[in-house]
């Protein structure tokens, strides 16, 4: 019976010795987040004409098509990727490249799809030079970022959980009781 006499030891345990274990559990979804996606990430930069693909980490990245739009203070070139693995589909990604006019300002807006196990990321550069209807591009495939965000969150939760142990609450000091009785009490 030695995992009922563990479980019966765990139950006696204050909350905060479940909140650091929890805390740690934190610390390495996060360490494992932060080191798959720097040492494993890759990046592809390529010029693409509408219809053309590239493949990278197991995805095909299609270029469907790229127009021209309007936005309420901006000028927009959008380009939309079918991004398949193996035959099926996975996301569509609409990275744009902005122009606000009053500002003289140029923007890019990335194409995300973030999964559990991986993101994908499109950013779409300027149309290439001598290429007609070509554009620049880079592609990424970043392993485990949602690890990274999953580890800040039970960390956090592990200190929510050790708030509520009543052996770590700093409260108002309870004000000292007089030492002698009150003059009247006196007998």
């Amino acid at each position: 019976m030695p995992l009922r006499r563990s479980w019966q030891r765990a139950k006696g345990l204050p909350r905060a010795t479940f909140a650091m274990a929890l805390a740690h559990i934190g610390v390495g979804v996060f360490v494992a987040g932060v080191t798959a996606s720097s040492a494993w990430q890759q990046e592809a930069i390529l010029v693409l004409r509408p219809g053309e693909s590239a493949e990278l980490a197991g995805y095909r990245f299609t270029l469907a098509g790229i127009d021209e739009r309007q936005g309420p203070n901006y000028l927009a070139r959008r380009a939309t990727f079918e991004v398949s693995a193996e035959g099926r589909a996975v996301a569509t990604l609409s990275p744009e490249k902005r122009f606000y006019p009053v500002e003289r300002q140029p923007t890019s807006e990335a194409g995300i799809d973030t999964g559990f196990l991986r993101d994908l990321y499109v950013v779409l550069g300027d149309p290439a030079e001598g290429a007609p209807g070509a554009h620049s591009m880079r592609i990424y495939v970043n392993p485990l970022v949602m690890w990274i965000w999953g580890g800040i969150g039970i960390m956090g939760l592990a200190g929510l959980i050790s708030l509520t142990d009543r052996r770590h609450r700093v409260g108002a000091p309870t004000p000292a009781r007089a030492r002698l009785a009150p003059a009247g009490a006196r007998g």
